[in-house]
């Protein structure tokens, strides 16, 4: 009876060990299993295409005829002015010209006179330029001055106005007339240019002067070549 009792307890002991050796093995190699077992993704064969709408020629059409296409206005007529717009292309002119004088100071009793002169005008980008000129006036004395001119058109029609000052120069009294206070002279005009056939014009201008010894009142028409 001992004896098979002590063969059961070395027989269960076995038992025992056997099985922590086969537990132990099993625990190891399962997770190098689970490590090397990896899944691939499958496609989804079943997910359905989509496909582009075939285009539909009379959709189109539709489409085409809501749209609302709006004609552009007719151009604005022009006015003969418009059409005929003409710009004066010169910078510089010289101007012969001539026309009565009136003095408020008589000389050997009378106050009236006939001029003749010439006007240079330099050349100027903009509409304000500068002018010089000499005249000559019946009564024997001359006249030389200088000024500045203010243009308010470039066309066919161009008025204007010009300020500046000038000397009156007496023969009998020589170099003396440039020293004299007396013959210094302020001078303002007014006037007109119209071209008739490039690059000629006429020119009407009303001029006055002032010094300290009376005033002068000049109408003059010229004749105007620019270029």
């Amino acid at each position: 009876m001992r004896a098979f009792r002590y063969n059961f307890r070395m027989d269960s002991r076995g038992i025992r060990i056997f099985l922590t050796f086969v537990l132990s093995g099993a625990c190891l190699v399962r997770p190098a299993l689970s490590r090397g077992a990896t899944t691939t993704p499958s496609p989804d064969f079943d997910e359905p295409t989509t496909r582009e709408e075939a285009a539909d020629p009379q959709a189109d059409e539709a489409r085409r005829a809501t749209i609302d296409i709006t004609e552009p206005p007719p151009p604005r007529p022009r006015s003969p002015e418009e059409r005929t717009e003409f710009f004066y292309p010169y910078r510089r002119a010289i101007t012969a010209r001539f026309g009565p004088t009136y003095a408020t100071k008589a000389v050997d009793g009378q106050n009236n006179f006939t001029l003749i002169g010439a006007l240079y005008t330099f050349p100027s980008q903009k509409l304000k330029s500068l002018e010089a000129g000499a005249d000559l006036v019946s009564d024997g004395s001359g006249a030389l001055h200088f000024a500045k001119r203010i243009e308010y058109s470039r066309s066919r029609f161009r008025p204007y106005v010009k300020y500046g000052g000038g000397v009156r120069v007496i023969p009998k009294e020589q170099l003396v007339s440039f020293i004299k206070i007396g013959n210094y002279q302020a001078r303002g005009a007014v006037g007109f240019e119209q071209l008739v056939l490039l690059p000629q014009s006429l020119r009407l201008e009303f001029e006055a002067t002032v010094s300290t010894e009376g005033a002068q009142a000049i109408l003059t028409l010229g004749y105007l070549w620019g270029w």
